[in-house]
């Protein structure tokens, strides 16, 4: 298949950069501190339940470095309707042994976590933030929803000539 200025492409996890671009420009006009206590912007506790006194910052959950793992209930219960953030993040399954900042750890959720984080400190919707802050700066038609890309026409040497 052909690749045009409409053809879409998803990228899934290449996008947790996209996030790490966005947080470092909120955090350039301080809207957000990335080694603020997230409990701070989530506005309730988040503690790993076997190191309470570490606090978990948006520097790690965008280093995968917090101690949130996907094997608990993030899978399962995670995936349900009415399944909030601050149920899984308060499950001591969705953590790891090691403390916060110790040890890397791939984590959706954690990135998840920083996604909702971004979101309560810039008190905008996730991908009206990275059109504002990414897209929109490096003339970027993007979205993390499709169906918000404007589809542009095609000029005409896209047009082929019988």
């Amino acid at each position: 298949m052909p690749v045009t200025d409409s053809t879409c492409f998803r990228i899934a996890s290449v996008s947790k950069l996209v996030m790490s671009f966005a947080s470092l420009s909120l955090m350039e006009d301080g809207v957000v501190d990335l080694d603020a206590d997230i409990t701070l912007y989530l506005g309730y506790p988040v503690r790993h339940p076997q190191h309470p006194d570490i606090p978990v910052t948006l520097r790690m959950l965008l280093t995968h470095s917090a101690g949130i793992t996907d094997d608990g209930p993030y899978g399962t219960r995670g995936m349900e309707p009415g399944c909030t953030l601050r149920e899984l993040l308060s499950n001591p399954a969705c953590w790891r042994e090691c403390a916060p900042g110790q040890a890397f750890h791939y984590s959706n959720l954690g990135a998840g976590a920083a996604g909702v984080v971004l979101e309560r400190a810039a008190n905008m919707p996730f991908d009206d933030i990275l059109k504002a802050r990414v897209f929109d700066p490096l003339s970027i038609r993007a979205s993390y929803d499709p169906r918000r890309i404007t589809p542009i026409p095609l000029r005409s040497w896209f047009v082929p000539t019988l």
